[in-house]
């Protein structure tokens, strides 16, 4: 049986402080937790009135829509590959 190397890690994005538990470098985490808070933050300035959960819902939907147009895309080229190695 393989054990994770879990640990906790603290995040803070835009002011809300977060409790991981997770077998990513404290450095990654902090990467995408960096990631999300600039996205809230243009939204925010772009929608003055939002409130902070808004903001981080909308964020959340983004990137979700960004996942499956990239998993649909990584399917459309393994297809593509597929297709070219059967030809040659």
């Amino acid at each position: 049986m393989v054990t994770l190397n879990k640990r906790r890690v603290r995040l803070t994005i835009n002011g809300v402080v977060c409790g991981l538990i997770t077998g990513e470098s404290e450095e990654y985490m902090q990467s995408l937790a960096d990631e999300v808070g600039g996205m809230m933050k243009q939204i925010m300035g772009a929608s003055p009135l939002i409130t902070r959960e808004a903001a981080a819902l909308t964020t959340a939907l983004s990137i979700c829509d960004d996942c499956h147009k990239n998993a649909e895309r990584a399917r459309a080229l393994a297809e593509r590959c597929e297709e070219l190695e059967t030809a040659a």
